[in-house]
């Protein structure tokens, strides 16, 4: 599956928690992309699927705030709805 975002729309945070030590960030993104899901020589499976459509996200990132990492971590992902 070959996934291309073509366009942000919009990004917002939506929800901010500190749990003990460990922070998390919950964040929409409103994106248009384009998903071409191919075989194992890398022929589009299904060429209707080569146009643009448009997502909505929300992913949530953790970081522990008592290690020396500053990394986020992306702890789940779900679609608001799976496509608009």
């Amino acid at each position: 599956l070959e996934i291309t975002v073509n366009d942000i729309h919009e990004v917002s945070i939506l929800n901010v928690e500190l749990a003990e030590s460990v922070a998390s960030i919950t964040v929409h993104f409103h994106t248009a992309q384009t998903r071409i899901a191919r075989d194992e020589h890398g022929e589009v499976m299904d060429d209707s699927d080569t146009e643009p459509r448009e997502f909505i996200d929300i992913w949530t990132f953790e970081r522990d705030l008592t290690l020396a990492d500053p990394n986020w971590k992306l702890a789940e992902t779900e679609s608001a709805d799976d496509e608009i």
